[in-house]
């Protein structure tokens, strides 16, 4: 017998999609069976992992080298589509049917289909100078998706501008996107029964439109190729107070960058960050770190977030 539920990851962060829902179809067991871990994707670990939300949340934030608490906001959005999704089953390719994203009833079921996404993410404080990560990015995303019983992938082109708070420095990358999505989860309470493991890599051209730091260590600004990657970890906790936790990492490494940039030190960025969710009174709030740099920081900086936050995506729903 097949049973269908709907789980809920909730979490914001520099790592992985705010508001995440796990459609989760598992078989029955006998009371007595082993907890068991399956893996499933499309809808329910790809395109719902990276769903429809918008997360904001009103953060104190104390930065390393600053001797004052400074107010700001986080956020978090994203609008994606998928079309045209197919089933096919690799032992008989040649006759491809029609199948629901996320209900994959064969072994060797793989779905497959398109999308096209638009999202958002940063850091506002009150000035420039007391945000923690400078760096606020736009994307837009077009290509195609790929689920099985293994993980959810996706592969396609990607449009990013990149500018500071202050708006004085901003850039523009187009290249590709590679990600790969796996949930895990446990027919028992567990810690791990709503858990999703995100790698994302990529590859493009900067286009620096204006870089003050920059064009102040080479005099001139030119196009040059970046790789980038994201590794993100997130869990809901089976706890009434504890209730989820957010791990990320993201890199940002220019290729053949210049002696000069790279003895300032600006050719490569890297930010660990975690994050962990709390219900107080029935409010949703959190505590984060983050340690590390982003592009158009001079410097690593350690900073601590303290906030409160809603998926207005769902409250407008309501």
């Amino acid at each position: 017998m097949i049973a269908h539920r709907t789980m809920s990851i909730v979490g914001t962060g520099f790592g992985v999609a705010t508001h995440c829902s796990f459609a989760i179809a598992q078989t029955a067991a006998p009371a007595s069976a082993a907890p068991v871990v399956s893996e499933i994707s499309s809808t329910s670990a790809g395109n719902r992992l990276f769903g429809d939300h918008l997360d904001v949340s009103l953060v104190v934030l104390d930065k390393e080298e600053s001797d004052s608490l400074s107010l700001g906001l986080d956020y978090e959005a994203k609008w994606r589509k998928s079309f045209g999704p197919v089933a096919v089953d690799p032992n008989n390719p040649a006759t491809p049917r029609m199948g629901v994203p996320g209900m994959l009833d064969g072994e060797n079921q793989i779905i497959v289909g398109g999308y096209y996404d638009l999202s958002a993410r940063g850091t506002l404080a009150s000035s420039s100078a007391k945000t923690s990560n400078k760096m606020l990015d736009f994307s837009g995303q077009l290509g195609g998706e790929f689920d099985t019983q293994f993980a959810y992938f996706s592969a396609g082109g990607i449009l990013t501008h990149e500018v500071d708070q202050s708006g004085e420095n901003k850039q523009t990358l187009y290249g590709i996107n590679l990600s790969m999505t796996k949930v895990f989860l446990t027919s028992r309470p567990s810690i791990f029964q709503g858990s999703g493991l995100t790698l994302q890599l990529g590859y493009g051209k900067v286009n620096p439109g204006k870089d003050v730091e920059r064009e102040k260590i080479l005099g001139k600004l030119d196009n040059y190729n970046r790789w980038n990657s994201e590794l993100s970890y997130t869990m809901r906790l089976p706890s009434s107070r504890v209730t989820g936790l957010v791990l990320s990492y993201r890199t940002y490494q220019e290729v053949s960058a210049p002696s000069a940039v790279r003895q300032a030190g600006m050719d490569s960025h890297h930010l660990w960050y975690a994050k962990f969710y709390f219900n107080i009174k029935g409010e949703r709030v959190f505590v984060a770190y983050s340690d590390g740099s982003l592009p158009f920081d001079q410097k690593d900086t350690r900073a601590i977030k303290v906030g409160w936050t809603s998926d207005w995506a769902e409250v407008f729903k309501k």
